[in-house]
């Protein structure tokens, strides 16, 4: 296959998951939850706890921005900042049980829309396409 077909598929598969995203997110906002809200909210625990800098380091995005999405949901009560206990200087962002029951909900609507987005695409195709997504993702 020719390298550029492999370009082709990587941004096609871009595409699908950006526009399956948007259309299901957009569809769910239940909560006027914003999605970069709803983004940090996901990687957030109850017992673990993340940093505002790793998450800005997981999405890509300036600590800033982080740090206004986290206040937020803070503002909202869906998360707390704790001190790190290892290191005092550095905070942890945990989920609260009302940010966990809210995540639960968006993740149960999120995966009901998709399926209503690919309710037209044969279980055939769906299976088949999911092989060798799989197969490509055991290659990298």
């Amino acid at each position: 296959m020719e390298n550029s077909n492999k370009v082709e598929l990587y941004r096609q598969m871009s595409r699908l998951v950006k526009k399956l995203k948007r259309k299901s997110i957009s569809l769910i906002n239940k909560k006027n939850l914003y999605p970069g809200e709803f983004r940090v909210l996901s990687l957030l625990d109850i017992n673990e706890g993340i940093s505002p800098g790793d998450i800005a380091k997981r999405w890509s995005m300036h600590p800033s921005n982080i740090t206004i999405t986290v206040n937020l949901l803070i503002k909202r009560g869906y998360a707390i900042k704790k001190r790190n206990e290892s290191d005092k200087r550095r905070m942890r962002i945990f989920i609260t049980d009302e940010g966990e029951a809210v995540k639960n909900e968006y993740f149960a609507e999120f995966e009901k829309k998709i399926g209503e987005c690919l309710e037209n695409v044969s279980d055939d195709k769906i299976e088949r396409a999911l092989d060798a997504v799989n197969d490509i993702l055991g290659q990298v």
